[in-house]
């Protein structure tokens, strides 16, 4: 039987979502939502889009009470359910961009679905961390970056073609929100081009060059960037 977490993510239902979260709020409540998500996102994550969409509502919900726990001493601490939910979700697609995954650009790349995700979560602004854009600057070489202690030459073409997936989705957010400068982003996407001999890595490839080119004023859907690796 599908658990009801994995039914409202799957729905993109926010209205199950909250009354879920009232009727048990605390953090294993969050950790089984967290579970559902992952389970979902990660097997379909064309739709990450839609996914994220509905936690960063959530996130921002005036309908969500706090979270409710006990503290060593029995007695209780309350916390704003925003600021939990946006921690242990950081701690979620974090685990997903440190996951091991072999060096293949393929759509059941573990590290591409990770990397799509996050890219999602920083557009929808569910959720936002320097370990995400860190995993652009190393994908992409950034010389601050210290790629090299990071970075097997094998990985290169994986990690570029994750670093682009997350340009394709997320490159515009994170300039406005001036996390990265727009030369610095434009070269990475250029300098990176000599790594990557895969089909599906080109074609993802040439979709981020020509949105460099164009200066990064729009962001892919995420069904449209996971259909380049189909």
């Amino acid at each position: 039987m599908t658990s009801p977490f994995v039914s409202a993510v799957q729905s993109n239902n926010l209205e199950s979502l909250v009354e879920l979260f009232k009727s048990n709020p605390s953090r294993s409540t969050i950790g089984d939502l967290l579970q559902a998500y992952d389970t979902v996102a990660t097997s379909d994550p064309a739709n990450a889009d839609a996914y994220h969409t509905t936690l960063a509502a959530l996130q921002n919900s005036p309908n969500v009470p706090e979270v409710v726990d006990k503290s060593d001493d029995g007695s209780e601490i309350r916390e704003s359910f925003d600021r939990v939910f946006n921690r242990s979700l950081f701690n979620a697609i974090g685990g997903l961009l440190n996951e091991e995954a072999d060096n293949e650009v393929t759509p059941a790349n573990k590290y591409l679905i990770a990397s799509l995700i996050s890219g999602s979560a920083i557009k929808t602004k569910a959720c936002f961390s320097s370990d995400q854009v860190g995993a652009i600057t190393v994908g992409l070489h950034f010389a601050d970056s210290d790629y090299t202690s990071y970075l097997k030459p094998a990985e290169y073409e994986v990690k570029a073609v994750g670093a682009l997936i997350q340009v394709l989705s997320a490159a515009k957010r994170i300039l406005e929100i001036e996390w990265l400068y727009k030369s610095d982003l434009q070269a990475g996407v250029e300098r990176i081009g000599g790594v990557i001999t895969s089909a599906s890595g080109k074609k993802v490839h040439e979709a981020a060059t020509a949105l460099a080119q164009g200066g990064f004023k729009d962001a892919w859907e995420s069904k449209d960037i996971w259909a380049l690796l189909g």
